[in-house]
C-alpha cells in the first residue's frame, strides 16, 4: 500500500478529531478506537511492505545467481541459445515482476534511479524475436523439444534447463503468432514439467493445447508434413535405444517419447525441394572490436527500398577504404587475389549473427525483373561476391548453395568467393545460397560486393549466352 494511500486512510480516521476532544471523554474513547485502527493500518502497511521486500530479495537474488554464471564467460554462457533465450526472458517477462513490487511500496525514487539501466533493456518483441529463433534452430536442425528445454545444444557446454512456466512462456508466444505446431510442442513440454499441485496453471495450459492440437489437425498436409512424418518415426525407432543409455552416474536415463504432435514443424514457404535441401545442408555442418551494428536490411524487390525481413537475421555496419589502414589493405587483397577492380565495388560490410541468426536462400545479384536495384550505386550489378569468416562456429552457420549441393563450414580466417554472373552479364542462379541458423556460437563474417562497371577489360564478355 502506497504511503499516500496510507495518510489519506489516515485522515479518514481521524477526520472528526477537534482541539477539544479532551473536554467529552467519550470522544476520547472514540480517540481509543481511531488510534487502534491507525495501528492496524500501519501493522497492514508494514506486513505487505515486508513481503514486498521478501519478493525482491528473492527476485534480486535469483538475478544476481544467474548473471554470476554468465559473467563468469559471457560469449560461452551465450553460445548456447537456450541461455540467450532466458537472459533475454529474464529482463523483460521477469522484470516485470520486479517493476511491479518497486511501484506497490515507496520505491518510486529507486525505479526512476534504475531507469538509466532499464532504458536499453530488451522488449517483449525481442523476447518474442528470441523465442522464435529457437523454433527457427528447432526445425532447421531437427531438435527434439524436450533436449531443447533440458538445453542439450550441439556444439554447447552448458546445460541450462527451462522450468515448466518459461516452456509456457514460449508456448504462449508461439501462440500469439498463430504458430500452433510449436505451441503444441512446447504446451506439451511444460505440462510435463508443472509440478502436478499447479492445477491453474496445467488447467491454462490444457486451454492452449486444445484449440492449437485442434488447428494443427485441421491443417495436416501441410508442405512439411512428410519430412516431419519421417523424422518422428524415426524417433520413435530410436526410442527404446535411447532408454536404455546411462547417464554420467551410471542410472538409467528416463526419456519419454514425445507426444502425438510433439515434432510438428511450422511451415515456413512454399519452395519445398529447395527448403529441404537447404535445411537438409545446414544440418550437415558438423559441431564446432568495436562497431555501431544496425539490423541488417535487404531490399523490396517492388519498391526498392531498405528494409527489415525475418528471412534474413543479422546486424551489420559498413567500413569504407579510408577509415582505416586494415581495411585498406583488404580491399587492396581481394583485387589482387580475384584480378578485378575495386573502385566500384561495395563497402566492407561486418555482419554477425547472433541467436538462430540466418539469411534463407537468396542471389546476390539483381534479376532482370529488378532493374533499379543498385541504382543508386550507379556502378551496375553484382558480378562477383567475396565472404571472409571471422570466426570459428560450434555447431551451425555454414553458407549453403542448395541447387548445387555444396556447403561452406565456417573456419576463422578463410574466405569465399564466386561469380554471380556469367561472362555475357546474365545471373548465375546456380549461385543461390543461404546462411544456416547460428546453432551455437556467434558469427561474423565480412562480406564485399564487386560491380560489374569497370570490369570491361579484367572479365570480358564470352562468346555465348551460356560461357
Amino acid at each position: 500500500m502506497a504511503a499516500p494511500v496510507v495518510m489519506c486512510l489516515l485522515m479518514c480516521l481521524l477526520g472528526g478529531a477537534t482541539a477539544e476532544l479532551f473536554t467529552a471523554m467519550a470522544d476520547m474513547e472514540h480517540l481509543v478506537a481511531a488510534e487502534k485502527a491507525v495501528v492496524d493500518v500501519l501493522s497492514d502497511y508494514i506486513r505487505q511492505e515486508e513481503l514486498r521486500l521478501s519478493q525482491l530479495k528473492s527476485l534480486t537474488a535469483a538475478f544476481a545467481m544467474k548473471n554470476r554464471e554468465a559473467a563468469q564467460k559471457p560469449a560461452e554462457f551465450l553460445a548456447n541459445p537456450v541461455n540467450s533465450f532466458l537472459l533475454v526472458k529474464r529482463l523483460t517477462a521477469d522484470w516485470e515482476s520486479i517493476e511491479v513490487l518497486l511501484h506497490s511500496g515507496q520505491a518510486d525514487a529507486l525505479a526512476q534511479n534504475l531507469t538509466a539501466y532499464t532504458e536499453n533493456f530488451p522488449t517483449k518483441e525481442d523476447l518474442k524475436g528470441a523465442a522464435t529463433a529457437l523454433f527457427r534452430l528447432q526445425d532447421t536442425y531437427r531438435l527434439n523439444t524436450a533436449d531443447l528445454a533440458m538445453g542439450r545444444v550441439p556444439g554447447t557446454t552448458s546445460f541450462p534447463e527451462l522450468l515448466g512456466d518459461e516452456c509456457f512462456e514460449i508456448g504462449k508466444i508461439a501462440y500469439n503468432s498463430g504458430d500452433h505446431y510449436h505451441t503444441v510442442m512446447w504446451m506439451e513440454e511444460a505440462m510435463k514439467r508443472i509440478q502436478d499441485d499447479d492445477v491453474a496453471s496445467r488447467a491454462e495450459i490444457l486451454e492452449y493445447l486444445a484449440f492449437s492440437i485442434f488447428m494443427v489437425d485441421v491443417s495436416p498436409d501441410h508442405s512439411r508434413a512428410s519430412g516431419n512424418k519421417r523424422y518422428y518415426e524415426s524417433y520413435i525407432e530410436t526410442s527404446e535405444e535411447k532408454l536404455r543409455r546411462k547417464g554420467d552416474d551410471g542410472a538409467a536415463m528416463k526419456e519419454e517419447a514425445p507426444a502425438q504432435h510433439a515434432e510438428v514443424r511450422h511451415p515456413v514457404d512454399h519452395v519445398v525441394p529447395e527448403r529441404e535441401a537447404y535445411e537438409e545442408l545446414c544440418r550437415q555442418s558438423p559441431p564446432r572490436s568495436i562497431l555501431q551494428l544496425k539490423r541488417a536490411t535487404v531490399q523490396n524487390s517492388v519498391t526498392g527500398e531498405l528494409e527489415t525481413a525475418s528471412y534474413r537475421v543479422s546486424k551489420s555496419a559498413w567500413l569504407r577504404s579510408d577509415e582505416d589502414a586494415v581495411v585498406s589493405r583488404i580491399n587492396q587483397r581481394i583485387g589482387d587475389v580475384t584480378g578485378l577492380a575495386m573502385s566500384t565495388a561495395e563497402d566492407l560490410q561486418i555482419a554477425n549473427y547472433g541467436l538462430g541468426g540466418h539469411y534463407e536462400p537468396h542471389f546476390d545479384f539483381a534479376r532482370r525483373e529488378e532493374k533499379d536495384a543498385f541504382k543508386s550505386l550507379g556502378t551496375g550489378n553484382r558480378i562477383a561476391t567475396v565472404i571472409f569468416y571471422m570466426t570459428d562456429l560450434e555447431a551451425g552457420g555454414a553458407t549453403v548453395f542448395p541447387r548445387v549441393g555444396a556447403r561452406i563450414i565456417p573456419e576463422r580466417g578463410s574466405a569465399a568467393f564466386w561469380y554471380n554472373l556469367k561472362q555475357s552479364g546474365q545471373g548465375d542462379y546456380s549461385t543461390r545460397h543461404a546462411a544456416c541458423p547460428v546453432l551455437a556460437g556467434t558469427k561474423w563474417v565480412a562480406n564485399k560486393w564487386i560491380h560489374e562497371i569497370g570490369q570491361e577489360f579484367r572479365r570480358p564478355c564470352g562468346l555465348s549466352e551460356m560461357e
